[in-house]
């Protein structure tokens, strides 16, 4: 329900509703009676959704209709009372002070998502930093791969994490596992569910639910076009696909490197 609360159809469907209902109230309450002070409510519920846009508009459409009900109620007095006059301009001015301060909140908000969403940015940068400088050390692509697994499990916090390679869109040997991989990506075991759902872009990973969880899978592109698989399970990082995909990516040059220096992969 909370949630709900904050999306912005509801929201603007809930504070349209008050403006209606507020407006009939205030329309049918006698002149000195003046009830406009309930706009305030609306213009709040407005800050729920997080649109300046939204609230800037809802503190026009409260002003309106204070002005449109003082209109009435002296068309059918056939006069204007100075105090009610005095009252809704008072009012008019809680709307803009409510209003304000809506709008600050609103603003206080997105700087707080923007500063997250730097810290993020950064907090991940720093980990595939950590993740590189481990895998700097290995001799060949065997060794690099092997450290590759213990590494991108680590970067992921991830229950288990499996690298196998394909053949006939079966998993295949050799495969490198580390953790409690278990019946996880087992040679022979269809890969087609591991596989398609992988974007074929410069971030090829994807997070999926399944029976076992959230599993994270990834394509480790080779050039001789043998590329290998990256499965984790469980993965407990902040956006686990952003994070592998990226980090796949960097290690695309770094075992060309190693295979550039010589032997090849067998299993670990």
């Amino acid at each position: 329900m909370p949630e709900l609360l904050h999306h912005p159809r509801v929201v603007i469907s809930l504070t349209l509703g008050l403006l209606f209902a507020g407006l009939l109230v205030d329309l049918t309450s006698t002149q000195e009676l003046v009830v406009a002070i309930i706009f305030n409510i609306p213009i709040v519920v407005s800050g729920l959704a997080n649109s300046r846009r939204l609230t800037a508009w809802t503190i026009v459409l409260a002003l309106g209709a204070n002005i449109a009900a003082a209109y009435e109620n002296a068309l059918v007095f056939s006069r204007y009372d100075e105090v009610t006059l005095i009252n809704r301009a008072l009012t008019s001015l809680s709307f803009l002070i409510v209003g304000g301060m809506t709008l600050l909140r609103e603003g206080a908000v997105d700087e707080v998502e923007h500063l997250i969403a730097v810290r993020e940015v950064a907090e991940r940068e720093r980990a595939l930093r950590r993740f590189a400088t481990g895998l700097s050390a290995a001799r060949g692509p065997a060794d690099l791969v092997d450290r590759a697994a213990a590494a991108l499990r680590e970067l992921l916090e991830a229950d288990a994490l499996v690298i196998a390679t394909l053949h006939d869109e079966r998993f295949d040997e050799p495969r490198w596992t580390d953790g409690h991989a278990g019946d996880l990506a087992t040679p022979g075991e269809l890969a087609t569910w591991a596989v398609d759902a992988i974007p074929s872009n410069d971030v090829p990973a994807i997070t999926v639910r399944s029976e076992r969880g959230l599993i994270t899978t990834g394509r480790w592109r080779r050039h001789d076009g043998d590329d290998l698989i990256v499965v984790a399970d469980r993965p407990h990082a902040q956006k686990p696909s952003v994070l592998l995909g990226e980090a796949l990516h960097g290690l695309v040059p770094l075992l060309e490197q190693s295979q550039h220096g010589g032997g090849t992969a067998t299993s670990a």
